[in-house]
C-alpha cells in the first residue's frame, strides 16, 4: 500500500498548481494568461454549454482526439491465486474520430500494454513464471449530446502471458448528465463475454471478466483539473488460494475507484485510475498513474471535447480477471 500513498501524494503536490495555488496559467510561450480567459478558451463559463466543441463546426483533425500515455502500474487480482502481485510499467493510444457531425457520434479505438514483474516471490517458486504481459484492445462508439446527455460502449479484449496464455473479452460501458457544466453523474459498468481455461503449476483453473457496476460523479475544478469517484457493487468472485485451498466464493462486494486528469501544459496532463473490488485480500487493488501527451495539444479540457473517448483504454483497473477451478 505504500507505493500507492507515495504515488498519489505526488499527484496532489502535482496538481496544486491547477487547484487554485497558481494564479495564472503560463502558455508554452511562457505569457500569463488571466483565469478568465484560461475558462473561456477551454470553455467553463458559468452558462453550461453542451458539448465543449459544437458538433456543427466540422472543424477535427486526427491529433486533436489523440492521447498518448506512460506510467506505472500496479495489479493485484483474484486470477493471481492468492499469492502473487504485479508492478511494472503501461504505456497506451487512446483516440476518437467523428462517425457524424451532426448527432455528435464517435468511434473510439484503443490499444494498451502492461509489461510486470511478480512481486512476491510464490508464483516463480511453484509454477516458473516471474512476469506478466497484457495486451488490452478497446473499440467502441460514443456520443456527446446537446442537451447534456451522453454514452459510450465498447468490446474490451485481453491478451496476457504469465502462468499461461490466455484471451479474455467484456463489454464495457457509461451514461452520463451534465448536471452542470462542471459536474457529471451517471452510470458505468462492465460484463463479461468470454473466459478462458488455463493451468497453474499443474492446476486447470478458468478465468473470466469479473462483472461490476457503479454510480459515478465527476467533477471539473476551477482550473481544469477533474476528478471521477465511484461506488457500486462487484459479481461474486472466487477466493482460491494456491497456499489455503480456499473454494468458497464469495457474495456480491463493493467496488469503489477514483480517476485523475490533471492538465500541467497545453500538451501534457497526469492522469491516472485506480480501482478496488472489496475484501482486499481475496478482490482486486489495481492502479496507473503517469503522464498523457496530447499531439494535437488542448490537454486542459481534453476529456470534454466532442470526439475525445469517453472511456479510457482497458486495463487492470476497468478489467478485472477472476478465477475458479
Amino acid at each position: 500500500m505504500w507505493r500507492w500513498t507515495f504515488g498519489w501524494s505526488l499527484v496532489c503536490l502535482a496538481c496544486l498548481p491547477t487547484m487554485g495555488v497558481a494564479q495564472t496559467w503560463m502558455t508554452e510561450h511562457d505569457s500569463p494568461i488571466s483565469m478568465d480567459e484560461m475558462e473561456r478558451h477551454a470553455g467553463f463559463s458559468e452558462a453550461p454549454t453542451y458539448p465543449l466543441n459544437p458538433p456543427k463546426a466540422y472543424c477535427w483533425n486526427w491529433t486533436d482526439s489523440l492521447e498518448l500515455f506512460l506510467g506505472l502500474d500496479g495489479s493485484k487480482q483474484p486470477q493471481d491465486f492468492g499469492v502473487n502481485a504485479h508492478f511494472g510499467g503501461r504505456a497506451h493510444i487512446n483516440w476518437g474520430a467523428p462517425l457524424s457531425f451532426d448527432h455528435s457520434l464517435g468511434l473510439q479505438i484503443g490499444t494498451a500494454v502492461t509489461q510486470t514483474d511478480h512481486a512476491v516471490a510464490v508464483t516463480h517458486a511453484l509454477e516458473g513464471s516471474s512476469s506478466r504481459t497484457q495486451s488490452f484492445t478497446t473499440i467502441g462508439l460514443f456520443q456527446r449530446a446537446d442537451s447534456g446527455w451522453n454514452w459510450a460502449l465498447a468490446w474490451d479484449v485481453l491478451y496476457q502471458q504469465d502462468y499461461d496464455t490466455e484471451t479474455l473479452s467484456q463489454w464495457r460501458g457509461r451514461v452520463g448528465y451534465d448536471l452542470t457544466n462542471r459536474d457529471e453523474i451517471g452510470v458505468m459498468g462492465s460484463l463479461p463475454m468470454s473466459g478462458s481455461d488455463a493451468n497453474w503449476a499443474g492446476n486447470a483453473v478458468h478465468l473470466r471478466p469479473l462483472a461490476q457496476g457503479s454510480f459515478f460523479w465527476r467533477h471539473l475544478w476551477q482550473y481544469g483539473s477533474q476528478t471521477t469517484m465511484w461506488l457500486g457493487a462487484a459479481d461474486s468472485h472466487g477466493q482460491e488460494n494456491a497456499a489455503l485451498m480456499n473454494t468458497q466464493g464469495t457474495n456480491s462486494v463493493v467496488v469503489f475507484g477514483a480517476d485523475l486528469h490533471c492538465p500541467v501544459s497545453d500538451h501534457w496532463a497526469i492522469f491516472g485510475e485506480a480501482n478496488f473490488v472489496t475484501p482486499a485480500d481475496t478482490g482486486s487493488v489495481d492502479a496507473y498513474l503517469g503522464f498523457a501527451f496530447y499531439p494535437g495539444g488542448g490537454a486542459l479540457g481534453w476529456r470534454r471535447k466532442t470526439f475525445s473517448p469517453l472511456l479510457p483504454v482497458a486495463g487492470s483497473p476497468t478489467f478485472v480477471t477472476d478465477l475458479s477451478r
